[in-house]
Order: structure tokens, then C-alpha cells, then sequence
């Protein structure tokens, strides 16, 4: 082959069209990062920014994950990284556009969300636990039962109706809180109700009890007055109830007692 011989030039294959660079294999990473630091920033997904908020309120180094992860700059950092990671990381070539590059963008996208969806599950389970422990703390009617007491109480012609003392084991909480719902009800119907914390009721007392006096039943013969009446409202409304002898009680007007929830009810 002669010097003048011209040589064989290798022929350059042409570009990709740009819609298929940008959504080449090696930008996903990037895709992920904008979508996820996206979601974040627009708030999808209420129960995470709830699970979130439940883990910041906790303290400690959980709390302040989550206050980062709850953070809009943090939001903003991923959807930059994204973006530069589309403009600067191309075909697996050299220098940015080496392969290494989408293998460390792919890193950093699943230690966010790994750390955003574990932030968010311990969260959710410590919110659910303290859902838990309010349910047991606290003893409130049932929506069904509020609704069918209201009913039964409006049964009652205005002329009828009596007025009703309530008395619960001071400061406790299932006590207090389940007097209260009763007393609004009632209140919320024009009937007449006080309530009490009493000092004199035992400890140890469970559920809602009418007070009567020794040997005597709620519908007996010296039940409290408008005692059966009452008795027979709960029963509509599907409200459990029992009788407590207190021997301080004259039996002249219709007191109930309230202590803790029993089990069941």
C-alpha cells in the first residue's frame, strides 16, 4: 500500500435523538431523584409527613432524621442532585460520564428512600401504639351509642323528663372522659345533669353503676326515683350498666356512679 494510499477512516456512529439521551438507562438515577425529592416537597403522601411529624416529636436522633427528611431543602437538595446528575452524566465514557457515576447516583436515591420509608414505618407503628394507649386511657361513648342515647332521649316528652346527678372516681381519666360524653348528650337533648368528683366512691369501682341503697334493685321497691326510666334509655341505647350499695345514699334522687372501663365494654 502506497504512502499516497488514503486510509480508512472508522465511521462515527451518529447521536441517539436527544428525548432517547434523556431518558437513556444511565439518567434514571436522576429521573428518581427529582421524583422522589418531588413527592417530598409537594407533600404526597399525608400519612408519611403524619409518620414523620409522630418520629420529630419523639426526640433523640430518630427526631432529627426526621426533621431533615421532613425538611424542604432537603427536598430541594434531591431534585438538584437529579438535575445534575441529567446534565452531567451521560453515556458510561470518562471523567462524569463514567458508569460509576449512575451507580453512585442509584446509592444515594435508595439510602433516601430507605431512609424516608423506615423513618415513616417507625412512625407509623409509634403513632398506632400511642393510638392504643389513648383508646385504653380514656373511655368514650361510641358514635353508635351517642346517637341511639340522643334518640331514646327525645322518646321522652319534655314534661317527663328527670333530672340526673353523676358522680366519678376523681382524677381518672376513663372516669372523667366517659361522665363528660354522657353529660353532653344529655345536655345536648334539654335534659338536666351535674356531675361530680367524688372522694367517697371506692378505687376500685368499674363501669356505670346506679347508686342505691342497701337491699334495693333499680327497678325495685326503693330504687332511686326514675331509676327504671333511665335504665330502660340505656338499654336502647346499648350502654351497660350495674348498681352499687352506698350506705351514705338516701335514695331521694337518681345518682349514677362512674369508674373505670371494665373489660368487654
Amino acid at each position: 500500500m502506497s504512502e499516497t494510499e488514503s486510509r480508512t477512516v472508522p465511521a462515527v456512529a451518529p447521536k441517539p435523538p436527544w428525548h432517547q439521551r434523556l431518558l437513556g438507562r444511565w439518567k434514571w438515577p436522576g429521573w428518581a431523584a427529582i421524583g422522589l425529592g418531588s413527592g417530598r416537597i409537594f407533600h404526597l403522601g399525608e400519612d408519611i409527613d403524619f409518620a414523620l411529624n409522630v418520629v420529630r416529636s419523639l426526640g433523640g436522633e430518630l427526631g432529627v432524621l426526621a426533621t431533615v427528611l421532613a425538611s424542604p431543602f432537603f427536598s430541594l437538595a434531591l431534585i438538584v442532585y437529579g438535575v445534575l446528575h441529567l446534565i452531567f452524566v451521560g453515556e458510561p465514557k470518562q471523567a462524569l460520564r463514567h458508569r460509576a457515576w449512575t451507580y453512585v447516583s442509584w446509592s444515594i436515591v435508595a439510602v433516601c428512600f430507605v431512609a424516608i420509608t423506615g423513618t415513616a414505618i417507625w412512625g407509623g407503628i409509634q403513632g398506632y401504639i400511642a393510638q392504643q394507649v389513648a383508646v385504653d386511657r380514656f373511655w368514650h361513648l361510641t358514635d353508635a351509642q351517642q346517637r341511639n342515647l340522643g334518640k331514646a332521649l327525645d322518646e321522652i316528652p319534655v314534661q317527663a323528663k328527670f333530672p340526673i346527678f353523676i358522680r366519678m372516681l376523681p382524677s381518672n381519666p376513663q372516669a372523667l372522659t366517659l361522665g363528660q360524653d354522657l353529660a353532653n348528650v344529655f345536655q345536648q337533648h334539654g335534659w338536666a345533669i351535674q356531675g361530680t368528683q367524688d372522694f367517697t366512691l371506692r378505687a376500685d369501682l368499674l363501669g356505670i353503676n346506679f347508686v342505691v341503697v342497701k337491699d334495693s334493685e333499680i327497678t325495685g321497691k326503693n330504687a332511686p326515683p326514675h331509676a327504671a326510666e333511665l335504665a330502660h334509655i340505656l338499654d336502647k341505647a346499648g350502654i351497660k350498666y350495674g348498681a352499687i350499695w352506698d350506705p351514705a345514699f338516701d335514695g331521694k334522687r337518681l345518682e349514677l356512679a362512674i369508674g373505670f372501663r371494665p373489660v368487654g365494654w
